[in-house]
């Protein structure tokens, strides 16, 4: 006999996430159906009591990178604490001021807004210490929380769009192009931070109008 059980995942906000958490929890074995509502980060998972534990869904779903509670014990977003309600804004932010730090301190000493972007014939494109440092500090914000779901994808062999990611930017890295690397780190966490605020701003409406209804 199947039962179901209802979680809050932490960090399911697109369609992404939900292929990631059927691939890697609706494939275990004795899960038997798994449905999603993004809107309110909710996981309803029809399972066998007698083929696999809760313990185990939750392990399943944080080694993607997210995270699982009980619906019951859901916390509020009064009840998260600063880092949990305001690090990605934290983050892409700083990740923005050091991409434009280091480009302004770059374009100073190339003296050309071109020769900072891709250097010329006459001028090798070599950074700045400071630049380097900056764009170096504008990659690892950007990339805060990108990299841990990418390590999990790298672990589980499963490669999804946060290793893409991670890949292009070590690749710019390595050839030496950190304004590029600084600036797709940048934008991708600025798009996760947009997503995560249109999918907030969609559960405190809902939220809102489930508090205007009689009980009965």
């Amino acid at each position: 006999m199947s039962e179901i059980i209802q979680y809050r995942v932490h960090g399911l906000d697109c369609s992404e996430d939900v292929t990631i958490l059927q691939r890697e929890v609706g494939r275990r074995h004795g899960v038997v159906n798994l449905e999603f509502d993004v809107v309110q980060g909710r996981m309803s998972v029809e399972y066998d009591p007698d083929a696999i534990t809760l313990g185990q869904i939750v392990s399943s779903v944080n080694a993607t990178g997210m995270k699982a509670v009980p619906w019951e014990q859901r916390a509020t977003q009064a009840d998260l604490g600063f880092w949990q309600r305001h690090g990605r804004l934290v983050m892409t932010t700083l990740s923005g001021i050091f991409l434009v730090s280091g480009f302004a301190t770059h374009w100073g000493i190339h003296g050309s807004f071109v020769e900072a972007l891709a250097g010329s014939e006459q001028q090798p494109h070599t950074f700045p210490p400071m630049s380097m440092f900056s764009y170096v500090v504008a990659v690892v914000a950007g990339g805060w929380f990108v990299f841990p779901k990418a390590l999990q994808a790298v672990r589980r062999f499963r490669p999804d769009m946060n290793l893409l990611m991670v890949i292009a930017v070590v690749g710019a890295m390595i050839l030496g192009e950190l304004f590029e690397a600084a600036t797709v780190a940048f934008l991708f966490a600025l798009s996760l931070l947009l997503e995560h605020w249109s999918v907030e701003r969609a559960r405190n409406a809902i939220k809102s109008l489930i508090d205007l209804s009689p009980t009965t």
